[in-house]
């Protein structure tokens, strides 16, 4: 029983360390960051030329100043109340860093989500990609948590998402009272992890699969920040519903099995 209890606190120890850094988006990369600020206050005064020196060579095309006029269309008028970077992706090569930014920007009577795709190479930083996005509410309400309006598959998540941890915890109750003859510690890390995860992203419905992979009771949840996505993971608890395929051989070994002599003196 100790070491399975150790075996347990160790993975469990090993998982709450992969946690993503706490770190704002903006602490993470200032200098984009402010970049992305500087290219849509131009865009709001309609200094193109400014604009269009910011982007890569490959963007500046014959009507593209008339995409700026179009984007600049979507900038509600005045100063924003606030302006925040939401989420930052970096990625390094050989040659050069690229910084993926996400801004959110509030007005008195509207919301704006600027996405922009930086690359950094000898020096240089120009502008992949810019693009801006009206919005009705905060990202923050968009990712919130809710029941409304969502289909019967993120019922069934759900559901399995509450259910599988619940089950995995009973069978490995009953793993541990279980007379197993051999590597009892074996079959209750088994019973304890769920392979291949699902991911289902709330907000939209959409899900993807991790076909190498362990998680801890089958089943967890993650957000990178209040203007994410929630989303939700489950596994498939193999290991318990193999403890339960073999749960009987074991108690009937156990039944057969020759008892010890008590003691006579």
């Amino acid at each position: 029983m100790r070491i399975v209890a150790t075996a347990f606190l160790a993975l469990a120890a090993l998982l709450s360390g992969c946690n993503a850094s706490q770190d704002s988006p903006a602490s993470i990369a200032p200098q984009e960051t402010q970049r992305v600020r500087d290219a849509v206050d131009e865009l709001a005064r309609q200094d193109f030329p400014a604009v269009e020196a910011r982007l890569a060579p490959r963007l500046r095309s014959a009507d593209l100043r008339q995409n700026l006029g179009r984007m600049a269309a979507l900038i509600p008028p005045g100063p924003p109340q606030a302006a925040e970077a939401v989420g930052v992706q970096v990625l390094k090569t050989d040659s050069a860093t690229f910084h993926h930014l996400t801004l959110e920007y509030e007005y008195p009577q509207s919301w704006l989500v600027v996405s922009a795709m930086l690359e950094q190479r000898d020096g240089a930083v120009v502008f992949n990609a810019l693009q801006v996005t009206p919005a009705s509410q905060s990202l923050a309400a968009t990712h919130r948590f809710s029941l409304e309006g969502k289909t019967p598959g993120h019922y069934l998540f759900l559901a399995l998402a509450m259910g599988i941890p619940l089950g995995i915890v009973y069978t490995l109750w009953v793993c541990v009272r279980t007379p197993i003859p051999k590597r009892k510690w074996l079959w209750c890390t088994g019973v304890a992890l769920g392979v291949v995860q699902c991911h289902l992203d709330w907000t939209t419905g959409a899900w993807s699969a991790q076909w190498l992979s362990l998680q801890l009771l089958g089943a967890g949840f993650a957000k990178a920040g209040p203007q994410a996505p929630l989303i939700l993971t489950i596994s498939a608890p193999v290991g318990a519903l193999a403890f339960w395929v073999r749960r009987r051989s074991f108690v009937r070994a156990a039944s057969a099995a020759p008892q010890a002599a008590p003691d006579a003196r």
